[in-house]
């Protein structure tokens, strides 16, 4: 009978906790998405400057890819949807763009606002005259 009582509190447990777990995995699993577009950024700002030559990331909106100029490996930006951006565009639609580094350490610049599934606010910022790539969390 003991042990009855005790795997019905586990079951009543398990189903209060997993969706928090499953919500909580679904949010670091983006907040980790969006740390590796800023890598690759940084990664394309440190290439430029080292090789002193212009590398570009090329962004992809429609489907949230993006992938560093001269590599096959593309990232993606799950879960996270668009509500602005400013990039060097390729196309009229403003569907595909590309932020550029410069080999004496400038870039073209750019910024991308994105919203989690969960509402938080998030800014991709990379400065014209440095270069510098930013992530700020909760800006408006």
């Amino acid at each position: 009978m003991e042990l009855m009582v005790v795997l019905g509190l586990m079951v009543l447990i398990m189903t209060l906790v997993l969706p928090g777990l499953n919500r909580s995995y679904q949010r670091e699993r983006d907040r980790a998405n969006l740390r590796r577009l800023v890598v690759a950024l940084r990664a394309a700002r440190s290439e430029a400057a080292t090789n002193r030559q212009r590398v570009r990331v090329f962004l992809d909106l429609r489907t949230g890819q993006y992938r560093l100029e001269g590599f096959p490996q593309r990232g993606q930006l799950t879960g996270m949807q668009l509500s602005d951006a400013r990039l060097v565009w390729q196309d009229q639609l403003k569907q595909h763009g590309y932020i550029a580094f410069y080999g004496d350490g400038s870039s073209s610049g750019g910024r991308l606002r994105l919203v989690d599934p969960a509402g938080q606010r998030h800014v991709v910022e990379v400065e014209v005259i440095t270069g510098r790539v930013s992530l700020k969390s909760g800006e408006t």
